[in-house]
């Protein structure tokens, strides 16, 4: 068994208000209309991470492992103070169920940013799903994976909330 994780603090300080979503950098919450110069700030601890992990060999003694990882961290897209799962799966072999980052996704890739979310137009989703990882080399492998069709995106401003949010399809 083995936990992890890690405490990290954001400050952000707007000088001139461009639209936030409590201390997220997030397009739909542009202001539409001209807004009088105004400052903004949060101070906040919601990038922390923290993870859970156990591996268990099988009872057939093949040398295999099941394992079993959690992780979670209290950056949720609804309430500022709520916790959001990040992965929860239980892997055998070459086989992944649970919810993981997408195949579509490549977090090795992720840049670091002074955005905790990274970049607009990278590609970091994670999704429930089944997968099927076959490795070619120690550095390639190919992939199938059945995945939810779609996120759920927050919609809020500071103007008001709409009464859903959008749901955006990945093609």
């Amino acid at each position: 068994m083995k936990f992890g994780g890690f405490v990290k603090t954001d400050l952000f300080y707007d000088l001139n208000y461009a639209g936030t979503y409590y201390g997220a950098y997030v397009p739909s919450s542009f202001p539409s209309t001209p807004t009088p110069h105004s400052e903004n700030s949060t101070v906040s601890m919601r990038p922390s991470r923290f993870t859970w992990e156990t591996r268990q060999g099988t009872l057939d003694n093949s040398g295999n492992e099941v394992k079993v990882y959690f992780e979670f961290d209290s950056l949720s897209n609804y309430d500022r103070n709520s916790i959001r799962l990040r992965q929860f799966y239980g892997q055998y072999k070459n086989f992944l169920a649970g919810q993981a980052w997408s195949a579509f996704s490549d977090p090795d890739a992720f840049p670091d940013t002074l955005e905790f979310e990274g970049p607009p137009g990278m590609i970091a989703a994670r999704f429930p799903q089944f997968r099927y990882t076959q490795p070619l080399s120690k550095h390639h492998s190919v992939g199938v994976s059945i995945e939810k069709s779609g996120v759920d995106t927050p919609f809020s401003t500071q103007f008001g909330v709409p009464d859903r949010h959008l749901e955006v399809s990945r093609i």
